[in-house]
């Protein structure tokens, strides 16, 4: 009896750790690589065409969750993202290297989507964004990445 109230808990508990998400190492792993990426919204207006294309974002993702950034060929920002899926939505931190926000966390939230991603985030000491559309009167940026092959 003892022993199939334990199967039934253990089964319990491996189904709720795959419903509540990945760890944050499984989630980095599932962000390396590179990725294109286009500013979506800022503040709660949507960006034009122009706006989309014209940054030529692309970042690059470590398994140790070491960052770049780059616009175009040119590096802009180099830092660490950490990582808690177990929040709803899930929360990243990304912590700029160098530039105006080095060593700040950039507060944010993102998902899988697929072999895309969508981020929205805030600037160090704001609020975290709390879905997946940015607030006017915010610095918030939802930010969409596509996979390169």
């Amino acid at each position: 009896m003892k022993r199939r109230f334990f199967l039934a808990g253990a089964t319990f508990c491996l189904c709720a750790a795959w419903v509540i998400g990945q760890t944050p190492m499984d989630d980095i792993r599932r962000m390396s690589g590179a990725w294109s990426a286009l500013i979506v919204e800022t503040g709660g207006k949507e960006s034009t065409p122009e706006e989309r294309t014209r940054l030529n974002m692309r970042l690059v993702v470590r398994p140790d969750g070491g960052y770049t950034l780059f616009f175009g060929p040119e590096q802009v920002a180099t830092g660490v993202i950490r990582l808690n899926p177990s929040t709803r939505p899930a929360s990243i931190d990304v912590i700029p290297n160098d530039g105006p926000f080095k060593g700040k966390a950039q507060p944010g939230i993102y998902a899988f989507q697929g072999d895309d991603m969508w981020t929205v985030f805030n600037e160090p000491g704001q609020p975290r964004p709390i879905g997946f559309k940015t607030r006017s009167g915010t610095q918030e940026s939802m930010i969409f990445y596509r996979r390169v092959k």
